[in-house]
């Protein structure tokens, strides 16, 4: 059991941004002007969304990134702090922007999104550097890969020295070396982020078995393939299973897959068993997507467990 004393059960290092949400029927072709039906800004980023996402679910959560000196940065401190979020480990730059996120929802729920990274790509190795002395006081690291990747394979680097189990979520996709995959301790691509990393294009539940199984071969410890609504397949070297999803109405699923994590952190941080954790994960991504925006979609853990309670009667 890890010393927990003066730390939380689940350490973010990521991303803010804040979203600026546009509605539209559909999406603008090239060089298409489209008269869009609403605009909304909500805090978000995915390293915030995914904090927010364990700690309304359940555990105790500390979050590491930079904001900038500027309004969406206080926006975001501001709902981190509501959220009871340990924020202490947040550096604010006076020479950088807060990052913001272009988002553009159609009528069926389906986003495209534009990010640009701001104060996220001005946290550097130093400043992970000088949180590596609290890695040990958290039961798990949660990782995506906004922040400058050097920063994201070196903060995996360090959770393995110490022994700190580790979800990445590799998105945006991005290529990730064997060595750095081989410290992973849980790899959550989505069906898209795992065709880069495995060339393999996922058209059916043995399409994901079998990539989960080249990861496992680089070395990942446990590979978690989200399949969107159809829910999704856990691969580790003793078992291969699917866990079936959940059916709802999609109003926007910016959120889906972050909040996915960051249930998955939770339960992780609990030792409940992984088929359990990612039931639990399913059921929070699907009450995310039947709301609006990022971080106010987050269900919470009481939400959660009467989701299930009652898909199961």
């Amino acid at each position: 059991m890890n010393n927990l004393e003066g730390g939380s059960e689940v350490l973010v290092i990521g991303s803010f941004m804040m979203d600026l949400v546009f509605k539209s029927s559909r999406a603008p072709k090239d060089g298409e002007t489209v008269i869009g039906e609403s605009f909304k800004r909500y805090p978000g980023g995915k390293g915030a969304n995914q904090a927010v996402a364990a700690q309304q679910l359940g555990a105790s959560v500390t979050m590491a990134g930079k904001l900038g000196a500027d309004l969406y940065g206080e926006e975001i401190l501001k709902v981190l702090h509501q959220k009871q979020i340990n924020t202490g480990k947040i550096i604010i730059d006076s020479n950088e922007t807060t990052g913001v996120a272009s988002i553009n929802v159609d009528a069926k729920g389906n986003n495209r999104i534009t990010i640009v990274p701001g104060a996220n790509h001005a946290f550097t190795e130093n400043d992970l550097l000088k949180i590596k002395n609290m890695l040990f006081k958290h039961k798990v690291l949660v990782l995506q890969m906004e922040l400058n990747l050097n920063v994201t394979f070196k903060a995996v680097e360090l959770a393995h020295e110490v022994g700190i189990p580790v979800i990445l979520n590799p998105a945006p996709a991005a290529i990730i070396p064997e060595k750095v995959l081989s410290k992973i301790t849980y790899l959550t691509p989505n069906e898209s982020e795992v065709e880069l990393l495995t060339g393999l294009k996922i058209f059916d539940i043995e399409d994901a078995y079998q990539a989960g199984e080249i990861l496992i071969n680089k070395g990942v410890k446990n590979v978690i393939i989200t399949l969107g609504s159809k829910g999704a397949v856990i691969v580790n070297e003793e078992l291969k299973e699917f866990v079936p999803g959940f059916k709802v109405k999609a109003i926007d699923t910016v959120a889906a897959g972050d909040t996915f994590n960051g249930a998955l952190a939770m339960k992780i941080s609990k030792e409940i068993e992984l088929e359990k954790c990612v039931q639990f994960a399913n059921a929070s991504a699907a009450l995310s997507v039947t709301k609006d925006g990022a971080i106010p979609s987050i269900p919470t853990e009481s939400e959660v467990q009467n989701f299930l309670l009652k898909y199961q009667n």
